[in-house]
């Protein structure tokens, strides 16, 4: 498909912003945004990169007419508007696209609703919507801003601005830019638009009510900001095509006076060429907005000048101004009881003074020029700029849609519900995040505290292993066997005084726990041998060996026998008790009474006799 030369560019100098090859100096972590405007006859894009948070920079932006012959509704069209924007997207892979759409369908609605938390505001404004106007939820699709609280009649209550926009609508832009083979970021309204030019510093903010005049082409559109945000829009059925038609109506009562002169036949010619000047009026009537209007060239009617044709269509202009002065009237009963001071007057046609000027003097209210090509926080290159502000004008509501973010503008194709619903997953996740932090600090505390640990235990080692090095010479096999003789002959000179002492120590354990009713008859020790070298080593080398748990079989003992006197009744219970006063000896081991019976002595009468078994160290 053949491209026509774009009327009017606007494009960084290619030498500072592109590298070899086409790549592009801008860094990659830079946020590209491109904005799509598309007009009754043209596409306006422009593409931004966000340098910082309140900065902008201006990379490119284009006026591309359409091809001869086509418009938005045909077929082919979605093939010219891809090729538009890649030719403006470059090499930039990534980039959020955001376009418009036509507010003849918008309406936007400033209401209040109750304090209520946070999560059911999208249910109170959904049913407020509903019961103030004709809002279907199958036809058509409502996003809002929340704008703060405010106090109505002494009640808190929470402002919004709702847009209401037709599901038809929003489908045929997705399905257009679809066919296209491109990706929507959003779809946003001019409205929001224009905002986005007041909340990003691209146009100058003031603390007073201002108003935006917006001149399309059917229709026109009356938007009123306060600190940034939109407080009232209203739309109306007059815009460049009404200026066409009283220009029209004007130049034909000019020819109809020429015709009375020549007859009525020449009336019927001239009332037919009147109808086919239309055109050539509407041509006119855009050469002189957009600035490229001179009389020697041009195609109307010969001998115009701009003050003839801004005559002929003043009665349009003062019925513009008188719906903005209605609405204005409207305004100035809000709560605030704030007055416009201030107008900006745009239109699609392009910046014609005259007109604007007229509007502000009916209105008796100072008129300024929304300009963010030429001043604000976008940086742009001012010698490439168009010189005109007639050239920058119709590239206003195309800036501010290069300035949308999900943040600060309306998405009818991401509403308040879902930027609700991803605030909440993101809360999530953050939430996991900071909990995963969490772990993997106390991990890595466990693990330092573990290799300090390790730090101190190889510090011990170290010092353990130069004690040993200390030793010189180094222990061997020889030292050994003479260090366990040492160790042998010290058990010996312990045991042999133990083994001389153990009868006596014994015997005397014997008697001093034995009651005065238990008589000892005898008393036969076993306290073993006299230990040699040899039995101390095998001793020592059986504990060596000897299972922990495994109690020792006691080789030492002594067998006594003796008798229970006094109360046949008792004995038995005396006997149990010298027994257990036995087991509590530490001399004695596991006393144990082997046999008993009863017997009658002389002098005791009948007496329990006993024989016990008791175990030595």
């Amino acid at each position: 498909m053949a491209r026509r030369k774009p009327k009017y560019t606007l494009q960084v100098d290619p030498a500072e912003h592109r590298a070899p090859h086409g790549r592009s100096l801008i860094p990659a972590s830079k946020k590209i945004t491109l904005g799509v405007d598309i007009g009754r006859g043209a596409v306006r894009l422009v593409k931004v990169a966000r340098i910082a948070s309140d900065r902008w920079k201006l990379l490119e932006c284009i006026s591309i007419p359409f091809e001869p012959g086509i418009s938005v509704g045909d077929p082919t069209f979605h093939e010219f508007l891809k090729a538009s924007v890649s030719s403006l997207a470059g090499s930039h892979g990534k980039y959020d696209l955001w376009t418009m759409l036509s507010s003849a369908n918008l309406e936007v609605r400033y209401i209040t609703i109750p304090k209520v938390p946070k999560a059911q505001i999208p249910n109170a404004v959904h049913w407020t919507v509903k019961k103030e106007t004709n809002f279907n939820e199958k036809e058509s699709v409502i996003d809002f801003e929340v704008q703060g609280e405010l106090l109505e009649k002494g009640i808190t209550k929470i402002g919004i601005m709702a847009y209401i926009i037709p599901v038809k609508d929003i489908e045929e832009t997705k399905d257009l830019f679809s066919r296209s083979g491109l990706k929507l970021r959003g779809i946003t309204v001019a409205p929001a638009a224009i905002q986005n030019l007041f909340r990003s510093g691209c146009a100058p903010l003031p603390y007073k009510p201002v108003c935006v005049l917006y001149i399309g082409n059917e229709h026109s559109r009356i938007d009123i900001f306060l600190k940034g945000n939109l407080v009232l829009s209203r739309g109306m059925k007059a815009g460049i095509d009404s200026m066409i038609e009283a220009f029209a109506e004007k130049a034909y009562e000019e020819t109809s006076k020429v015709a009375e002169v020549a007859g009525e036949e020449f009336l019927m010619a001239s009332e037919n060429e009147a109808y086919k000047r239309r055109a050539e009026a509407e041509a006119l009537l855009l050469s002189i907005f957009s600035g490229s209007f001179s009389p020697d060239k041009s195609t109307g009617p010969a001998g115009l000048r701009e003050d003839t044709v801004f005559d002929m269509i003043r009665p349009a202009l003062g019925r513009i101004a008188m719906q903005v002065e209605r609405t204005f009237e409207y305004f100035s009963r809000n709560p605030r009881n704030e007055k416009v001071n201030t107008i900006y007057v745009t239109c699609a046609a392009g910046h014609w003074e005259r007109p604007f000027d007229f509007i502000a003097d009916q209105l008796g209210i100072e008129r300024k020029v929304l300009d963010p090509l030429y001043h604000g926080a976008i940086l742009s290159d001012e010698l490439l700029s168009p010189a005109t502000v007639a050239e920058r004008a119709p590239f206003t509501t195309a800036v501010g849609l290069a300035l949308s973010d999900n943040v600060r503008t309306p998405n009818l194709i991401f509403t308040y519900s879902d930027k609700e619903e991803l605030a909440k997953i993101a809360q999530t996740n953050r939430g996991i995040f900071i909990a995963f932090v969490a772990i993997l600090l106390a991990l890595t505390g466990v693990f330092f505290w573990q290799a300090r640990l390790a730090g101190q235990k190889e510090a011990q080692l170290t010092r353990l292993q130069g004690e040993l090095d200390m030793y010189n010479p180094q222990p061997n096999q020889n030292t050994i066997a003479a260090l366990a003789g040492k160790v042998i002959a010290q058990r010996r000179a312990l045991v042999e005084p133990n083994s001389r002492l153990l009868g006596t120590a014994v015997i005397g354990e014997l008697v001093s726990l034995t009651p005065p009713n238990v008589r000892l008859i005898s008393a036969k020790a076993d306290l073993g041998s006299k230990p040699d070298e040899g039995d101390i080593k095998s001793a020592s080398a059986k504990e060596t060996k000897e299972p922990a748990g495994v109690k020792k079989q006691v080789k030492k003992g002594l067998v006594v026998e003796g008798i229970v006197t006094g109360n046949r009744d008792a004995q038995e219970s005396a006997l149990a008790g010298y027994l257990l006063k036995l087991s509590a000896s530490r001399l004695l081991v596991h006393p144990v009474v082997s046999s008993q019976t009863t017997e009658s002595y002389p002098d005791y009468g009948e007496v329990l006799k006993f024989s016990m078994q008791i175990g030595l160290p």
